[in-house]
């Protein structure tokens, strides 16, 4: 979806798949929640966990890069590298 947002065309085959792949996962968290009694709501909020550990991957990536520094509960946190 993001690639389509910025103007690439992407194959109907490849986002076919890629909605299949993602319902697959969807489907097994959902059996893996009642299985073990969790509430299955968190089998719906699958793909925004996951966008969010990107997120939160690239901005990471991205503070490392920059050489920006990071902080953390008002401290600076030191970097190797």
């Amino acid at each position: 979806m993001l690639l389509a947002l910025l103007g690439v065309i992407l194959p109907i085959k490849l986002v076919l798949l890629s909605v299949l792949a993602i319902g697959q996962a969807i489907l097994l968290w959902g059996i893996t929640d009642l299985r073990f009694g969790f509430p299955i709501k968190q089998a719906a909020l699958y793909p925004m966990t996951i966008v969010l550990s990107v997120v939160i991957g690239l901005r990471s990536m991205f503070a490392h890069i920059s050489k920006r520094g990071v902080s953390w509960k008002g401290r600076s946190v030191v970097t190797k590298g």
